[in-house]
């Protein structure tokens, strides 16, 4: 060209040649890259063009963002962008999950490590020893004349309800003489602690005076767990634990004979005593019909 066109713009490659001289005076002055070594405005790397001020390789510098990985509005570049937006959603994924394992904790604690146990809808209702409710054992063992022990013992307390009742009754022998029951009913509602481990630990003891009892036989398909204590000849007590209800139904006999000979050769001979023994199965369905009518009174 001729020497007219000296005040004519720099061809584009003396411009780049310019643009790169200064960017590597500010890198050797110590100024971050694609700055002015006097802190002024960004400048242009090598190759600046439309894209200036974006990142490129070799912009990280001990884990730290230069000047240069900032783009013009102070925006991340999008592959930074991409990496924050995951790690935020780890981030919330993580902390969902963990809430939602406290929380399977916390309930498995309140459920299985002092949390109210469940009553299965069992609530104090009429008394066990009135009406027809121990009928099914009542005449099993032949029963013709019975008196229930009235009023029942009620309590009512904040973590435990009780209802305890008693029913005499009386039944002929075929040669001369009655038999005589006792049967009794205990209702223990448990509203705060669970009675598992006591109802367990007492299987083997007569309660009346805490001596191992003759035998314990479990019961299948009544509660959560049952058993038949034999306590003696005379004394049979079946024990029932559902969730926080714990029932217990208790039979006890005797005989009443006439004064004679006879008398004195049954009490040899074991006579005296009636064989309580055989009316197991009558006391089974007894404690159903009594945990039935509990349960209907909470309703």
């Amino acid at each position: 060209m001729s020497g007219g066109s000296e005040g004519a713009e720099p061809e584009p490659a003396a411009r780049d040649a310019r643009a790169g001289t200064a960017a590597e005076q500010a890198v050797a002055a110590g100024a971050p890259a694609g700055r002015a070594p006097d802190g002024g405005a960004p400048q242009a790397g090598p190759g600046a063009g439309p894209g200036a001020g974006q990142a490129v390789a070799g912009d990280v510098v001990t884990g730290d963002v230069v000047a240069a990985d900032v783009v013009a509005g102070g925006e991340l570049p999008r592959a930074d962008r991409q990496s924050v937006r995951r790690a935020w959603l780890w981030g919330i994924t993580g902390a969902l999950l963990a809430s939602a394992a406290w929380g399977a904790g916390f309930s498995f604690y309140d459920e299985h490590d002092g949390g109210p146990p469940d009553l299965h809808g069992y609530a104090l209702g009429e008394s066990p020893c009135a009406g027809t409710t121990l009928a099914k054992l009542t005449g099993a063992m032949g029963v013709t004349d019975s008196e229930p022990v009235s009023p029942s013992a009620v309590h009512l307390g904040e973590a435990l309800d009780q209802i305890r009742c008693t029913l005499f009754a009386s039944a002929p022998l075929p040669r001369g003489g009655t038999a005589r029951y006792e049967v009794s009913v205990s209702i223990d509602l448990h509203k705060q602690t669970d009675p598992k481990a006591e109802f367990e630990d007492q299987q083997e003891l007569d309660p009346a005076d805490l001596d191992p009892v003759e035998a314990t036989t479990t019961v299948p398909g009544l509660g959560d767990e049952a058993f038949l204590l034999t306590v003696s000849d005379q004394t049979r007590r079946l024990e029932v634990l559902h969730g926080g209800a714990v029932f217990v139904l208790t039979l006890t006999g005797y005989n009443k004979l006439p004064v004679s000979d006879d008398t004195v050769s049954a009490l040899h001979t074991g006579d005296a005593a009636p064989d309580v023994g055989r009316f197991q199965p009558a006391m089974v369905e007894a404690m159903r019909t009594v945990m039935k009518a509990q349960e209907r009174a909470g309703r």
